[in-house]
């Protein structure tokens, strides 16, 4: 590890940080470790990536739309906790094989240069990446993130321990990991509450997704009742979410009583719709 640390950071011996090897594994330093994680990753001049499927697929000798589909499937972008690693840093690295170091900018570079095709059409695997969450990871370094994109890139992660999922992506929203534990409640609906209070404005458009809810909370009935899943329904049942998904509406407000919007939403949509048979009545 050090010596890519070195490549990337030439001159000195940099510090780096692991996960597995730099959080205690002490009750309270661990718990001080997780709540700091976002500033730990704002403050790092780059993130590199090791994952076994990345290094053992991804290459060089691939096109560039073949290493994208790779690293999109590949585990480190399945949890919930490796977002913020993708996101906060200056700048993103992946290991390809051969101990090859590649930045994600160039990643991205590679695949607009194919965008197009010999007649001036896009290409089908650059329509497809392009709406992969893998897209917006790929992408300039954000100074802030609203919460519809975060929940965007949410779609397939997971994390080993569901109470996690608000502290995982507190830093994202510029929202302090201290305030998610309110009266000492630790469970993933109190944390998520208390995140929806501090994030406080949406896009109403999040009242119409169809995502499981947190159905017994007075106040949160709206909310949902994790965030991993809902950006890839909302894609499925609301079109304008997926057109929208790097715009932050805004225009519906939550309090701890529920949460209201001014805005004028159709209540009915239909996803299919099917004529069959000639015959009119008279």
């Amino acid at each position: 590890i050090q010596k890519y640390v070195c490549e990337l950071l030439p001159g000195g011996t940099p510090a780096f940080w692991v996960d597995g090897l730099c959080i205690p594994e002490e009750g309270e330093l661990r718990k001080m470790a997780i709540r700091k994680m976002g500033d730990t990753y704002k403050r790092a001049l780059k993130v590199l990536v090791f994952d076994e499927s990345i290094r053992t697929l991804c290459s060089p000798n691939n096109t560039p739309g073949e290493n994208v589909f790779r690293i999109s499937m590949c585990p480190w972008m399945q949890r919930v906790w490796t977002l913020q690693e993708a996101l906060l840093a200056e700048e993103l690295y992946f290991e390809f094989a051969e101990e090859i170091i590649v930045p994600a900018h160039a990643l991205r570079e590679a695949m607009m240069e194919e965008r197009y095709d010999q007649y001036g059409f896009p290409t089908f695997k650059t329509i497809v990446v392009e709406r992969l969450p893998i897209w917006g990871i790929l992408g300039p370094r954000q100074q802030t993130y609203g919460f519809e994109e975060i929940v965007s890139l949410l779609v397939h992660r997971m994390t080993s321990k569901p109470s996690d999922e608000p502290l995982a992506i507190a830093g994202l929203l510029n929202v302090d990991t201290k305030k998610l534990d309110v009266d000492g409640k630790t469970d993933l609906e109190s944390r998520l509450q208390a995140l929806f209070l501090e994030v406080e404005t949406f896009s109403a458009e999040l009242l119409w997704t169809i995502y499981p809810r947190m159905e017994q909370s007075v106040g949160f009935r709206w909310a949902p009742a994790s965030l991993t899943f809902v950006g890839e329904l909302s894609r499925k049942n609301v079109p304008s979410v997926m057109a929208n998904r790097y715009v932050f509406h805004g225009d519906a407000v939550c309090s701890s009583r529920g949460i209201t919007t001014e805005r004028v939403i159709p209540v009915l949509y239909f996803t299919d719709l099917h004529i069959a048979g000639d015959r009119h009545d008279p």
